[in-house]
């Protein structure tokens, strides 16, 4: 017997925004939220050391996801993502502190967060590593608040839209279309994460009418490309499909 690994990752683990909700009507957003202000996503996400995360829960074997939804193997793939991780992305607690000081938050006004702890029966390791995401962003300064209330009310406030200033650590698959249509616009099924009007309207209007396929892997470049500069998740580690061979 052999073990060999799948073409395309399977599982991945990232954390999504509760907030940042567009009220049409009103021309504005629902509520003022930090997680509006870039500098304050870039700094959570930079708060966090990827490599120890992947030791203690992945056995070191999780690959990296370097934007959420986009994969070598899918449509739009670009590999600049992967050569600016380390200064976009990577760990560097110094440069969290300085980015949130840029955003106005600091000893005298620190950040408050609130993380939402959910369970998967499949993934019994999730509430360690929301642990340890929480005493990242509490390293950085942030007042950090745990809320452990039942999944059914938090199903229920997040369809009411009433989260401003959350987030949640999600395992899910690498469906392309229907994961961003999801988790990054609220414009496919229920508005799961936040919603960022460029990227939002850019997938509504451009690449969901897209009906010719030619075109898609310049559209999901395009859209790959607004997605990663705006930190609209933070991306963690997937876990690869594998084979057993006789």
């Amino acid at each position: 017997m052999k073990i060999i690994p799948g073409k395309v990752a399977g599982l991945r683990t990232f954390f999504e925004w509760r907030c940042c909700h567009w009220d049409a009507k009103k021309g504005d957003w629902m509520f003022e939220s930090p997680l509006l202000d870039v500098r304050v996503r870039k700094a959570l996400s930079k708060a966090i050391n990827r490599d120890e995360l992947n030791k203690a829960f992945f056995q070191g074997k999780g690959d990296p996801i370097f934007n959420l939804f986009f994969h070598p193997s899918r449509p739009g793939w670009n590999a600049e993502w992967e050569k600016r991780f380390k200064d976009e992305y990577g760990y560097d607690p110094e440069a969290a502190k300085k980015l949130l000081a840029e955003a106005g938050y600091g000893p005298g006004n620190p950040l408050k967060h609130t993380l939402l702890l959910k369970s998967y029966g499949y993934y019994p390791e999730l509430s360690d590593m929301t642990d340890s995401i929480m005493n990242y962003w509490r390293n950085i300064g942030v007042e950090v608040t745990l809320d452990q209330s039942d999944a059914a009310i938090q199903a229920t406030k997040a369809r009411q839209l009433t989260y401003d200033n959350h987030s949640y650590l999600v395992p899910s698959s690498v469906r392309q279309f229907y994961g961003y249509g999801i988790y990054q616009s609220g414009t496919t099924g229920g508005r799961a994460g936040a919603e960022f009007i460029e990227t939002r309207d850019f997938f509504q209007n451009k690449l969901r009418p897209a009906l010719d396929d030619t075109n898609w892997d310049a559209l999901w470049r395009e859209l790959g490309n607004m997605t990663y500069d705006a930190h609209q998740a933070i991306p963690l580690r997937s876990e690869e499909h594998t084979s057993e061979l006789q």
